[in-house]
């Protein structure tokens, strides 16, 4: 399975994040049959740079459902995610 975001929705998204002083910085998505890791495709059709991919998994305990990454070519590095309380 592989998703795509339409890009009328993607610039749509941006274009609102502005007007709200907003900066979109990455994107969700889910394994739902997997873990919360990203698969070789995820790798190869990340942009790479500052961009953030979080991928939410199904098969793994809860502490390690929800992981993000970026990316550089075909480096992948884990990014810290921090739980808060909502206010």
């Amino acid at each position: 399975t592989r998703y795509t975001i339409d890009p009328k929705e993607y610039f749509g998204a941006m274009r609102y994040a502005e007007r709200q002083g907003l900066v979109v910085i990455g994107a969700w998505h889910s394994h739902p049959d997997g873990d919360a890791t990203l698969s070789a495709t995820d790798v190869a059709l990340s942009p790479g740079g500052e961009w953030v991919t979080v991928v939410v998994g199904n098969k793994a305990q809860p502490a390690d459902a929800v992981r993000a990454f970026r990316t550089e070519g075909e480096k992948v590095f884990e990014l810290a995610l921090i739980s808060q309380p909502s206010p």
